[in-house]
Protein backbone atom coordinates (compact mmCIF):
# COMPACT_ATOMS: atom_id res chain seq x y z
CA UNK A 1 0.00 0.00 0.00
CA UNK A 2 1.34 3.36 -0.85
CA UNK A 3 0.66 6.63 0.56
CA UNK A 4 -2.26 7.55 -1.44
CA UNK A 5 -3.02 4.59 -3.01
CA UNK A 6 -2.83 1.07 -3.23
CA UNK A 7 -0.39 -0.18 -6.08
CA UNK A 8 -1.72 -3.37 -7.98
CA UNK A 9 1.44 -4.62 -10.28
CA UNK A 10 1.65 -8.26 -11.78
CA UNK A 11 3.84 -9.93 -14.80
CA UNK A 12 1.57 -11.55 -17.35
CA UNK A 13 3.69 -12.03 -20.61
CA UNK A 14 1.13 -13.46 -23.07
CA UNK A 15 -1.73 -11.34 -21.92
CA UNK A 16 -4.17 -9.08 -23.69
CA UNK A 17 -5.88 -7.96 -20.90
CA UNK A 18 -5.68 -7.82 -17.64
CA UNK A 19 -8.84 -6.72 -14.57
CA UNK A 20 -8.20 -6.31 -10.52
CA UNK A 21 -11.65 -7.11 -8.72
CA UNK A 22 -11.92 -5.43 -5.38
CA UNK A 23 -13.80 -7.61 -2.30
CA UNK A 24 -14.74 -6.85 1.00
CA UNK A 25 -14.88 -10.26 1.45
CA UNK A 26 -12.92 -13.60 1.27
CA UNK A 27 -15.83 -15.26 0.45
CA UNK A 28 -19.52 -15.48 -0.63
CA UNK A 29 -19.80 -12.49 -2.08
CA UNK A 30 -19.64 -10.35 -5.40
CA UNK A 31 -16.54 -7.99 -5.99
CA UNK A 32 -17.34 -4.41 -5.29
CA UNK A 33 -14.65 -2.75 -7.28
CA UNK A 34 -13.77 -4.00 -11.25
CA UNK A 35 -10.25 -2.12 -12.04
CA UNK A 36 -9.01 -2.51 -15.39
CA UNK A 37 -5.12 -2.68 -15.81
CA UNK A 38 -2.66 -1.08 -17.93
CA UNK A 39 0.32 -2.25 -19.49
CA UNK A 40 2.98 -0.35 -18.04
CA UNK A 41 6.54 0.17 -20.14
CA UNK A 42 7.65 -2.63 -17.58
CA UNK A 43 8.09 -5.41 -19.87
CA UNK A 44 4.94 -7.40 -19.39
CA UNK A 45 4.02 -5.77 -16.77
CA UNK A 46 0.48 -4.54 -15.62
CA UNK A 47 -0.65 -1.84 -13.42
CA UNK A 48 -3.90 -0.72 -11.63
CA UNK A 49 -3.76 2.15 -8.42
CA UNK A 50 -6.51 2.33 -6.39
CA UNK A 51 -6.72 5.57 -3.95
CA UNK A 52 -7.57 5.15 -0.66
CA UNK A 53 -10.59 7.90 -1.23
CA UNK A 54 -12.23 5.66 -3.81
CA UNK A 55 -11.47 2.20 -1.14
CA UNK A 56 -13.09 4.48 1.85
CA UNK A 57 -15.85 5.51 -0.95
CA UNK A 58 -16.77 2.19 -1.70
CA UNK A 59 -16.87 1.18 1.90
CA UNK A 60 -13.53 -0.68 2.47
CA UNK A 61 -12.72 -0.20 6.23
CA UNK A 62 -10.56 -2.90 7.10
CA UNK A 63 -9.08 -5.64 4.56
CA UNK A 64 -8.52 -5.27 0.93
CA UNK A 65 -9.47 -8.51 -0.85
CA UNK A 66 -8.26 -8.88 -4.35
CA UNK A 67 -7.63 -10.91 -7.60
CA UNK A 68 -6.69 -11.08 -11.13
CA UNK A 69 -8.93 -11.60 -14.16
CA UNK A 70 -7.16 -12.18 -17.09
CA UNK A 71 -7.46 -12.65 -21.44
CA UNK A 72 -5.45 -13.98 -23.66
CA UNK A 73 -4.49 -15.78 -27.19
CA UNK A 74 -7.20 -18.49 -25.91
CA UNK A 75 -9.47 -16.71 -24.23
CA UNK A 76 -9.90 -13.11 -26.25
CA UNK A 77 -11.18 -9.82 -24.11
CA UNK A 78 -14.69 -9.39 -25.80
CA UNK A 79 -16.74 -6.49 -24.84
CA UNK A 80 -19.96 -8.74 -24.07
CA UNK A 81 -18.20 -11.06 -21.55
CA UNK A 82 -20.30 -11.41 -18.63
CA UNK A 83 -19.22 -13.55 -15.07
CA UNK A 84 -20.01 -16.66 -16.21
CA UNK A 85 -20.32 -16.20 -20.28
CA UNK A 86 -17.85 -17.93 -22.85
CA UNK A 87 -18.16 -14.78 -24.75
CA UNK A 88 -14.17 -14.50 -26.35
CA UNK A 89 -13.23 -18.06 -25.55
CA UNK A 90 -11.45 -19.77 -28.27
CA UNK A 91 -9.57 -22.85 -26.58
CA UNK A 92 -9.19 -24.35 -22.98
CA UNK A 93 -5.19 -24.14 -24.01
CA UNK A 94 -4.05 -23.11 -27.23
CA UNK A 95 -0.77 -24.39 -29.53
CA UNK A 96 1.45 -22.04 -26.96
CA UNK A 97 -0.17 -23.77 -23.18
CA UNK A 98 -2.02 -20.96 -23.04
CA UNK A 99 -4.97 -21.40 -20.07
CA UNK A 100 -6.62 -17.71 -19.83
CA UNK A 101 -10.09 -17.86 -18.59
CA UNK A 102 -11.93 -14.48 -16.86
CA UNK A 103 -14.19 -16.69 -14.73
CA UNK A 104 -11.03 -18.13 -12.76
CA UNK A 105 -10.21 -15.27 -10.06
CA UNK A 106 -6.44 -15.33 -10.20
CA UNK A 107 -4.55 -14.59 -6.47
CA UNK A 108 -1.27 -12.57 -6.67
CA UNK A 109 1.86 -14.96 -7.02
CA UNK A 110 3.27 -11.79 -4.84
CA UNK A 111 1.05 -11.35 -2.46
CA UNK A 112 1.99 -11.60 1.46
CA UNK A 113 -1.16 -13.22 1.95
CA UNK A 114 -4.32 -14.95 0.70
CA UNK A 115 -7.46 -15.24 2.61
CA UNK A 116 -8.52 -18.90 2.84
CA UNK A 117 -7.46 -22.67 1.54
CA UNK A 118 -9.79 -23.73 -1.37
CA UNK A 119 -10.30 -26.78 -1.05
CA UNK A 120 -11.47 -26.91 3.42
CA UNK A 121 -13.66 -28.74 5.12
CA UNK A 122 -17.42 -27.54 3.70
CA UNK A 123 -16.35 -27.02 0.28
CA UNK A 124 -14.23 -30.10 -0.86
CA UNK A 125 -15.45 -29.56 -4.67
CA UNK A 126 -12.26 -28.26 -7.53
CA UNK A 127 -15.17 -27.96 -9.82
CA UNK A 128 -15.32 -24.40 -9.80
CA UNK A 129 -11.93 -23.92 -10.30
CA UNK A 130 -11.96 -26.51 -13.30
CA UNK A 131 -11.87 -25.52 -16.73
CA UNK A 132 -13.09 -27.62 -19.59
CA UNK A 133 -16.54 -28.38 -18.91
CA UNK A 134 -16.43 -25.73 -15.68
CA UNK A 135 -15.05 -23.10 -18.13
CA UNK A 136 -18.23 -20.89 -17.83
CA UNK A 137 -18.87 -21.01 -14.12
CA UNK A 138 -17.59 -18.37 -12.63
CA UNK A 139 -15.46 -18.87 -9.47
CA UNK A 140 -15.13 -15.37 -7.89
CA UNK A 141 -17.07 -15.81 -5.05
CA UNK A 142 -15.21 -18.76 -3.82
CA UNK A 143 -11.73 -18.43 -4.88
CA UNK A 144 -9.08 -17.43 -2.51
CA UNK A 145 -8.39 -14.22 -2.48
CA UNK A 146 -4.95 -11.99 -2.11
CA UNK A 147 -5.26 -9.85 0.95
CA UNK A 148 -3.33 -5.98 0.40
CA UNK A 149 -1.76 -5.42 3.46
CA UNK A 150 0.43 -2.25 3.86
CA UNK A 151 4.03 -2.33 3.96
CA UNK A 152 6.07 -3.98 6.46
CA UNK A 153 7.86 -1.16 9.19
CA UNK A 154 9.08 -3.12 11.53
CA UNK A 155 12.41 -2.12 12.34
CA UNK A 156 15.26 -4.66 11.67
CA UNK A 157 17.79 -2.84 14.11
CA UNK A 158 20.75 -1.10 13.19
CA UNK A 159 23.32 -2.63 10.97
CA UNK A 160 26.07 -4.12 11.91
CA UNK A 161 29.36 -2.18 11.71
CA UNK A 162 31.22 -5.61 11.35
CA UNK A 163 31.85 -6.75 7.85
CA UNK A 164 30.15 -10.17 7.35
CA UNK A 165 33.18 -11.48 6.27
CA UNK A 166 34.29 -11.58 9.62
CA UNK A 167 31.18 -13.20 11.23
CA UNK A 168 32.11 -17.21 12.33
CA UNK A 169 28.65 -18.79 12.45
CA UNK A 170 28.54 -21.91 15.03
CA UNK A 171 26.12 -24.82 14.10
CA UNK A 172 26.20 -26.89 17.10
CA UNK A 173 24.02 -28.99 19.82
CA UNK A 174 22.95 -26.54 22.30
CA UNK A 175 23.26 -28.96 25.32
CA UNK A 176 26.61 -30.38 24.34
CA UNK A 177 28.20 -26.17 23.58
CA UNK A 178 26.70 -25.45 26.91
CA UNK A 179 26.39 -28.11 29.57
CA UNK A 180 30.46 -27.93 30.86
CA UNK A 181 30.36 -24.57 30.12
CA UNK A 182 31.50 -22.42 33.99
CA UNK A 183 30.82 -19.17 32.27
CA UNK A 184 26.96 -19.99 32.01
CA UNK A 185 25.07 -20.30 34.94
CA UNK A 186 24.54 -23.69 36.32
CA UNK A 187 20.69 -24.06 36.04
CA UNK A 188 20.95 -22.70 32.58
CA UNK A 189 23.79 -25.15 31.27
CA UNK A 190 22.75 -27.37 28.19
CA UNK A 191 19.64 -25.46 27.58
CA UNK A 192 18.13 -23.11 25.30
CA UNK A 193 18.10 -20.44 27.89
Amino acid sequence: MGSAAVHFRVRADPADALELDLYATALGADEVLRVPMTRTAAPDAWAADVTHTSLAAAGFLGAVYYGYRAWGPNWTKDPSWTKGSSAGFVADVDGQGNRFDPNKLLIDPYAREISHDPLQPGSLSSAPYSTGTSRAIDDGKLAPKSIATPPDTTSTGTRPARPLKDDVIYEVHVRGLTMNDTSVPAAQRGTFA
